[in-house]
């Protein structure tokens, strides 16, 4: 169930659709960016750090790690 969790997710990401990129986020999610020294927080902040990164780059996950804590992505 997990991996077909984070392959929804990542097919989302890759696509660059946000609607279904945010959905499966919680609504207090956070994401911190330690090289901007950047913090977003919520689906508005989760938004606002995809179109940031989908903007200035052409990313394409390739693979995902699932650990017991958390998914990892490469």
């Amino acid at each position: 169930m997990l991996e077909a969790v984070v392959n929804r997710q990542l097919a989302a990401e890759n696509a660059h659709r946000m609607e279904e990129t945010l959905v499966e986020l919680h609504p207090d999610c956070m994401f911190e960016d330690l090289p901007l020294g950047k913090t977003y927080r919520g689906r508005a902040g989760a938004e606002a750090h995809y179109r940031l990164w989908w903007d200035a780059f052409e990313l394409e996950v390739k693979a995902s790690a699932a650990t017991d804590r958390k998914t990892a992505l490469l």
